[in-house]
């Protein structure tokens, strides 16, 4: 097993400043609209907090995890990525919108 280096803290105090930055400009930008359609005006400031607290989660699990155990799966996540690419081209799965195609529309 690799030596473990402490986590370098300018990156994570950085990552939680947009972090949070992104959360208020959610808050402040969505607010009417969600008490327009879900009668609560913190629906948006509520699901993004929990998609923020989830991606922590997975921030720090896979800050600790040896990315260099996916070497064994290197081939098959390349060739499952570039499989997932041409996919998106063929016609009726990909969402066609102003001439780019997309997995979300």
């Amino acid at each position: 097993m690799r030596s473990r280096k402490p986590p370098d803290f300018a990156i994570l105090f950085c990552s939680l400043v947009l972090l949070c930055i992104g959360i208020i400009m959610v808050f402040s930008s969505s607010t009417v609209q969600a008490y327009y359609y879900y009668k609560d005006s913190l629906y948006f400031l509520k699901r993004q907090l929990i998609w923020a607290l989830l991606g922590f989660i997975a921030m720090i699990y896979f800050s600790n995890y040896d990315y260099w155990n996916l070497k064994k799966y290197e081939k098959t996540i390349v060739f499952l990525m570039f499989a997932l690419l041409v996919i998106v081209l063929i016609p009726g799965i990909g969402i066609v919108r102003n001439e780019a195609r997309r997995w979300i529309g």
